[in-house]
């Protein structure tokens, strides 16, 4: 490993200063890295300036908890949220935005270090800047421009979702490596970790997919595209997002595609991508945390009902010519966890399956996309 500062500095709190450091050249006197420095503040606020210039750029950190403010000219205010590997919560953009704007109806100005700012409310503007994958939150945080630095190899439209503008950051600072050792070291890592998204893309590496998030991600994604997720209010259920935890410290990534509330129990499905002895497995799971005294005993009840039902279409999807991957239910059929909070109805270990997955990538996941389609029509 090369001696590369950010190898080590590598947390948000870095991150901060980075990005004040990048602007603050606003403030310094080598041309290269001011007209950098201009560019960037240019990318974040569109059209906002109009024909005026850029005449002063001031620089603050965790003001009314914001990770990084701009101050542009005195009058335009940018908010930026910063996150490594985390994503926001708690709709935290939105929040500081009214912050600050709920400061200006009080005093129609911010006082920071002594010196007073009259920011025009109209000419707040938010930035959501991120290290590391976007998850699918992520792509659909609201904010007025979005800071892609390293995670993905094509930037496409599909991050504009939720925003404005999009920044590639990588692709901005490359031309200016060569003026500060401590940027070409920045833009190394940046470079680093998307070389490092790149290769755990590969969901075939059996090996990333028991111990990385991304590659399960990955091929979660190959199974149910995104389109199949549509996002809703930030408290409400939203079947087809990807989530994600872990078991013993292995971690698992999981996928809701039912939910019911009854007068007696709450109970959903989710897909979950793990693996166990076989190596790495889909199942589909039948989820109550309450299985106690007669609510223990519908789960049960529930859960076998459901895997006769699955094993009832399984055989009429093959009777209708609507399993373009032979899928048995043996091949499926669950072998444990009968009476467990996650009780499974449908597992399907993937080892085989992954050795030969370009020619079988195709019609295994439209055969599960099939299975998953007919059978929650049934629970309707």
């Amino acid at each position: 490993m090369s001696n590369n500062l950010f190898h080590f500095a590598n947390g948000e709190l870095t991150q901060d200063g980075v990005i004040c450091w990048l602007l603050n050249w606003f403030n310094c006197d080598n041309p290269r890295l001011k007209k950098m420095a201009k560019d960037l503040i240019l990318e974040m606020i569109g059209e906002m300036l109009g024909d005026k210039p850029v005449e002063s750029v001031a620089v603050f950190q965790q003001f009314m908890k914001i990770d990084v403010l701009v101050i542009v000219n005195k009058t335009i205010g940018i908010i930026i949220e910063d996150k490594v590997y985390s994503t926001v919560h708690d709709n935290q953009i939105e929040r500081y935005k009214k912050s600050i704007e709920n400061e200006l109806k009080v005093h129609n100005r911010i006082t920071l270090e002594g010196t007073d700012y009259a920011l025009v409310p109209d000419d707040l503007t938010t930035v959501y800047w991120k290290t590391g994958f976007y998850y699918d939150y992520d792509k659909v945080v609201s904010a007025d421009c979005k800071v892609v630095s390293a995670d993905c190899i094509i930037v496409s439209d599909d991050y504009k979702t939720g925003s404005k503008r999009l920044l590639n950051l990588l692709e901005f600072l490359a031309p200016y490596g060569d003026e500060s050792e401590i940027l070409a070291d920045y833009i190394a890592r940046l470079q680093e970790i998307r070389d490092w998204y790149s290769e755990h893309a590969d969901v075939t590496n059996l090996e990333h997919l028991r111990k990385e998030y991304y590659t399960q991600h990955t091929l979660m994604r190959q199974f149910f595209p995104k389109e199949k997720w549509v996002k809703k209010a930030e408290e409400e259920y939203e079947p087809y997002q990807i989530y994600y935890r872990s078991s013993y410290g292995r971690p698992n990534s999981q996928m809701g595609v039912f939910s019911k509330t009854t007068t007696d129990d709450v109970y959903e499905l989710f897909w979950r991508i793990d693996s166990d002895n076989g190596g790495p497995y889909l199942s589909l799971r039948l989820y109550q945390k309450d299985i106690s005294g007669e609510k223990g005993e519908r789960h049960k009840a529930r859960h076998q009902e459901y895997k006769d039902q699955m094993k009832a279409l399984m055989d009429a999807l093959i009777a209708a010519g609507d399993m373009p991957y032979p899928l048995q239910w043996e091949d499926v059929k669950p072998r444990n966890r009968e009476n467990a909070r996650e009780a499974v109805v449908f597992h399907l270990h993937l080892k085989e399956y992954l050795a030969h997955w370009d020619t079988c990538k195709e019609k295994l996941t439209q055969t599960v996309r099939n299975i998953n389609d007919r059978f929650l029509e049934l629970l309707k």
